[in-house]
This record gives C-alpha cells, structure tokens and sequence, in this order.
C-alpha cells in the first residue's frame, strides 16, 4: 500500500447569495439564500476604554486584545411553495444557539452565532434581517 500527498489546488469559489450550515453537521443542514445578496453590512469594534482625567480636555483610551465583528445579513423570501418552510427554518438556525458557518458570494467565510431575526412581510414575500457574530472557534486536532 502506497501513501502519496495530492497537489494543492489555488482557486476561488463563487457562491450565490447567502450559506449557512452546522459545522458539525454540513452534509445534511447546508441551506442555501439566494436573493438578497447585495443588502449586508460589515461592523468590528475594538476594545478599547477612554479615562477622562482632570485637566484634560479629551480622554485617554486604552486598548484591549478583542474585538468584536458583526455582519448584518439580509434576505430576501419570496412567496412560493416552500416559503414558510424557509421563514421557519431562518427561526430554527437562531433557535439553535450554537455556532454556524456562514459564506457569501462577498468571500465571507465566517464562524458565529445568528441573533435579532425580523421578518417584513413585503408585496413579494419577506425580507428578512438578522446579525450574524463573529465568534472564536478553536480548530479540531487530528491525532495521527
């Protein structure tokens, strides 16, 4: 029995819309969002506190190690054969208080937590918003 290493592949993935699935689980809970994709929004905040001492005018800031980054993602749900179904699972994917994984066709390629779900009833259907955080996810070791 032989053991050769493949060769590397370079390359980028095009995506459409907005994924999410269950790191634990990608085969069975990969869902795809297709329309939307252009309304999402981008937000880190660092650590930081400001000290106000006497005799100055503006405070001093120090700094921390964390940061926090947020994604605003918005969808959109239209009327069809499977639309509630969808508004119930976008329900389930925040009911599920667990890390997510999240790609988009921006490059987002993020590990969070889903929170803040509102659904808009529109003409058309829903749109849908909710905020996608960031979170540490310490990689798996593999024991050879």
């Amino acid at each position: 029995m032989s053991y050769t290493d493949s060769v590397p592949v370079t390359g980028s993935v095009k995506l459409a819309g907005v994924w999410l699935h269950d790191p634990l689980d990608p085969a069975s809970t990969t869902r795809v969002y297709p329309w939307g994709a252009d309304s999402r929004e981008h937000a880190v905040d660092v650590d930081a506190a400001g000290t106000q001492y006497a005799g100055r005018v503006f405070p001093v800031v120090d700094y921390g190690e964390g940061e926090s980054q947020v994604e605003t993602i918005r969808l959109v749900v239209p009327h069809g054969v499977d639309y509630q179904a969808t508004l119930e699972e976008l329900d389930i994917w925040q009911r599920a208080k667990r890390t997510l994984h999240l790609r988009d066709n921006r490059g987002r390629n993020l590990q969070g937590t889903v929170s803040g779900l509102r659904f808009s009833d529109q003409p058309y259907g829903s749109d849908v918003s909710f905020t996608f955080t960031r979170v540490h996810v310490v990689p798996p070791t593999v024991v050879v």
